[in-house]
């Protein structure tokens, strides 16, 4: 089995709206788990190189790595979900999220900086290659 695929949960594989909208959240809470490791590699493949904010998250995740460190918990948590639109070429889904201050340690443990709390949303637009991947990922206003 694909690798990739085997991170996704089952609910966010289906090619339905609710699918999109689960496959949505999942690649936010994947940042969460990117960010506790330091460990970008815990997205690839899970977005498509054209979504700028993915790479901005991508490369913030690199960047811990490279300085050895990681956020101590979870930076976001997805609170609620749903599919805005699904027509061919244009699969959207509406994730909202509650973000919080999470302190950054580098390897010793020290703290080196701290998330900032906040709530907001993201307007993903998905894509359906044998599987679906963030093709576009914006801030909702």
């Amino acid at each position: 089995m694909d690798p990739v695929l085997a991170r996704i949960p089952a609910a966010a594989r289906a090619e339905t709206m609710e699918g999109a909208a689960a496959y949505a959240a999942f690649y936010l809470r994947q940042l969460n788990e990117a960010s506790k490791a330091g460990d970008p590699t815990l997205l690839d493949g899970l977005a498509m190189a054209s979504c700028p904010m993915c790479a901005t998250f991508y490369n913030s995740v690199s960047s811990l790595q490279a300085e050895r460190q990681h956020h101590v918990g979870d930076a976001l948590k997805v609170t609620d979900f749903e599919p805005l639109s699904f027509v061919d070429g244009k699969r959207t889904a509406l994730v909202r999220v509650k973000l919080y201050a999470v302190p950054i340690v580098d390897a010793a443990g020290r703290q080196v900086d701290t998330t900032e709390a906040d709530s907001g949303a993201f307007v993903a637009t998905l894509a359906y290659e044998g599987r679906w991947y963030i093709s576009r990922l914006q801030v909702a206003k």
